[in-house]
Parts: C-alpha cells; structure tokens; sequence
C-alpha cells in the first residue's frame, strides 16, 4: 500500500519548494517560477533494436484511442526563429523518402499495427509537408486508407506555409480526405513576416486563408507574440484579422528563442536585442485570451482556440492524454502500448531502414503503471481544466486533497479557480501552465514513488543535460 501523504511531504520539504510554487510578480499579469526541467520517472530505457517487440505486443492489444503521424522534414525556406531545420528542398530527395514512407506504412500494416486500431487522427506535420507535389500527396493519402480503417470522422490534418500550397496541392489534399489545415502564419504584417523570414505579403496570407476555407474544410493559423517589433495592438489586430479570414481554429504561441535557431545565435552574439520581458509577454497574452472569448472563441486548451463548434485539435488532444501515436519518417516520436519510442534522426538512415523492412527506431522507453495516470493529469493542464474525479480510475489517491498546498498558492496567485470541485485556469494560468505542468507531475511522482535516490538523482540529472541538449 502505497502512503502517499507520507511521499508527497518530500516534495513540500524541498528547499526550492517556495520558488517551484510559484510567487507574486512586481504586476498583476506576473508570477515568479524557479525553472524546473521534468523528466519522467520510471522509464526503462531500451534499445531501438527491441521494436520488434513493441509492433508484436502493439498488434495484439485491443482497440484504443491512436493516432497516425507522417513527418515531412524538408522545408523551402528556414525561419529565423526554428530550431528544427534539416532538410532543405531537394526534388529527388523528397521522393525517395516519400517513396520510403509509403514502404513503411506497409510494413506497419504488414506487421498488424493497424489491425485492432482505428486512428481518430491523421496529422501531416515537418518541417514543411505542403512541399510535396500533388502526385506525392495523392500516394501518400492513397496509401494511408488502403493501410488502415481509418475511425468514422478523423480528423485529417495538414500542415503547410503559405508560401508551398499551390491550388493544385490544395485539391489533390481534400481529393484524399484532408479535412483540416494547419498553417503557420505566425504574424499577418508583412514587415514582421519578412523579419521570420516569410515571403507572403499579408494580402496573400489572407487570400491563401480564404481560398482554402471557402473549399469547406477547417483552416487553423498558428500566431506567435513576442516577436520584435510586434505591439499588443498588432497582435491583437492580427486576431481580427484571422477571424474575418473565417478561420476554424488558433494557435497562440509565446516565441521560444531557441539557442541553435539563427534568431537565438543572433541574440547571443549581440547582433539583436530582444525586447521583450516576462510581464509584457504575459500582458500581450491575457489582451489576447480576452479579444478571443469576446469573439466568441471556445479554449480548447491553454494554447488552441475553436471558432468552430466541429473544431476539436483531435490529434493535439490525443496527444495530451497518453493515446497511442503511430508514426511514419524520421526524427519523430511516437507511443505504443506501454512504450515510447524515437526515429532515426537522419534521413538517408531512414530511408535505408524503411526501404528495407525495418521500423528505424533509434532509443525506446517502456512505461510503468502510472504512466496514463501521468499523461492525464499532465493533459488536463494543457487543457486549462483540473478534474481529479477523472483521475480514479487511473489511482486511488486523492491527488486534490494531495496537491492542496500548490492548488491553494495558485489561487493566491490568481492562476487559477475552484468551481464545484473542478479547477479552472485564469488567463494569467494559461500563460504559465508550462511551469505548473512541471511543478504538478513532479509533485504526483513524489506522491507515487517517494524521493528519488541518489542514483535517480544523478540519471535526472544526466537526462536533463541531455534534453536541453537537442
């Protein structure tokens, strides 16, 4: 019998305790958090030699809310701000690695990894896919219906620039089943785009919006704030601008100023200053949470916005709540069952591998019992929503009554709310979830395993080195 009381007072010993809580800021909008890197406790690492294995016991268990993800790591152009560039735009390149994906999404169906389970998803993600032609398009898709039953309604979702989706791509898309697009619009104002690197006037953005939204299928943008030169008010004007567009769905995203990004290089060089502080950032992010829920915006999560009663973020959602994710090319992670699992990273690897009947993975973890009970807690944080009733099935602790201490300190500091048992978060919440996600899953882990050892200790360590590494 677990004393889970007993445990989780380790973690409300810690001497950071105070500072991973989280404390008052010089402004309403502002909270202080001591920067906490989470890496999940409890995970056998494994060789990617044992995917074999995975794919057997995968096939064999019952249906389950999956997911199917094909990664296309070719771009035509690089953003300023993007750490994850690899593969420029090289024709011949590009198909044989369609040509490699195609191989591995038989295999998958040869190995019985689509038998018993039906995605509710389908997401086209990079990099860039819209650098595809239609041709390639048209197989990709061909291939994925005739490899597996897809669920009735999945969400079909495909990313893509402004600047790569031609007419014919857009038709050779819907032709397949694609139902949703993702675009990366990140700023409407043409000096700002051309800042990221983003070739579009606004006047094409717009268009490009338009176009694909009057063909019927859910168009989502992706928005960052915190770009230099960006005020509130062209932030907020940007809003405006995507609603009038007839936009499905948004993504709001604070700039992450990666170190290996050129933006990132930039800064450290002193080439550029970057203008912003935390309390300008959190105020241009709760102005813009409020222009949305007076427009009428439902939050689907701390990050996603529907202006459509069908718009769902099926796959994000999945994502979040510890589905499985079956995923197709390089330099990508999925789920299984109780593993996960990473992709070669490199392409020509890829390519070798999937050609030739192998699933190119390069490292694997295998879980333990309380990993959905993880996936969910940490899933309701993204989502802005704090229901623990949920979390039974999955625990008999009573993780409110455990988590009471930070439940109450961030009702001080006004990230979040009690409703009838349920915690919502305010603006102000969803602006720091990322940190309270850290902080809760840390505190549940204490509760569930007690205080790491030394040995954990000094392997958490050594695994943080190396996430902030990539």
């Amino acid at each position: 019998m677990i004393d889970y009381a007993k445990n989780i007072q380790a973690f409300y010993e810690r001497d950071d305790y105070k500072a991973l809580a989280g404390q008052s800021g010089a402004t309403a909008v502002e909270a202080s958090f001591k920067d906490l890197t989470y890496i999940p406790r409890k995970t056998k690492p494994l060789p990617g030699m044992m995917a074999g294995t995975m794919l057997q016991e995968f096939a064999l268990q019952p249906a389950q809310p999956t997911a199917l993800y094909l990664h296309i790591p070719f771009c035509n152009l690089r953003c300023s701000y993007c750490n994850f560039y690899r593969n420029p735009f090289e024709a011949e390149q590009v198909e044989e690695y369609v040509q490699a994906l195609l191989a591995e999404l038989d295999f998958l169906q040869q190995q019985g990894v689509f038998a018993k389970q039906r995605p509710e998803a389908v997401f086209f993600g990079g990099g860039t896919p819209s650098v595809l032609n239609p041709a390639q398009i048209s197989a990709l898709l061909n291939k994925i219906h005739s490899a597996a039953s897809l669920a009735d309604n999945c969400e079909v979702t495909f990313e893509s620039s402004i600047y790569d989706l031609s007419a014919d791509k857009l038709d050779a898309c819907i032709a397949g089943g694609v139902n949703r697009f993702s675009f990366g619009v990140q700023a409407f104002d043409t000096h700002l785009r051309r800042s990221l690197g983003r070739l579009n006037a606004k006047e094409e953005v717009t268009g490009k919006l338009e176009e694909a939204a009057a063909k019927g299928v859910k168009v989502i943008i992706d928005l960052i704030y915190g770009l230099n030169g960006q005020t509130q008010a062209m932030l907020l004007n940007d809003i405006g601008t995507a609603l009038a567009c007839g936009v499905s769905g948004m993504d709001l995203y604070k700039l992450q100023i990666l170190p290996k990004s050129p933006l990132g290089q930039a800064i450290a060089k002193g080439n550029i200053k970057y203008e912003y502080n935390d309390r300008m950032l959190a105020e241009m992010f709760v102005a813009a949470d409020a222009l949305l829920a007076e427009q009428g915006a439902k939050a689907l999560s701390c990050c996603h916005w529907a202006m459509r009663e069908d718009e769902r973020s099926g796959y994000n959602t999945l994502v979040k709540s510890g589905a499985n994710i079956i995923t197709c090319g390089a330099a990508c992670g999925g789920h299984m069952g109780m593993y996960n699992y990473m992709k070669t990273m490199e392409r020509s690897d890829y390519v070798k591998k999937a050609t030739s009947g192998q699933y190119a993975v390069m490292g694997m973890g295998k879980h333990n019992e309380n990993y959905l009970l993880l996936e969910k807690l940490s899933g309701q944080c993204d989502a802005g929503k704090l229901d623990f009733a949920l979390l039974k099935q999955y625990s008999d602790a009573d993780w409110e009554s455990l988590l009471a201490p930070l439940l109450e300190q961030w009702e001080l500091l006004d990230l979040l709310y009690a409703v009838d048992g349920k915690y919502y978060f305010t603006a102000k919440g969803k602006y720091y979830y990322r940190q309270m996600d850290r902080v809760l899953l840390t505190a549940a882990e204490c509760a569930l395993y007690g205080k790491p050892g030394l040995m954990e200790q000094a392997g958490q360590k050594m695994m943080g080195i190396m996430k902030n590494m990539k």
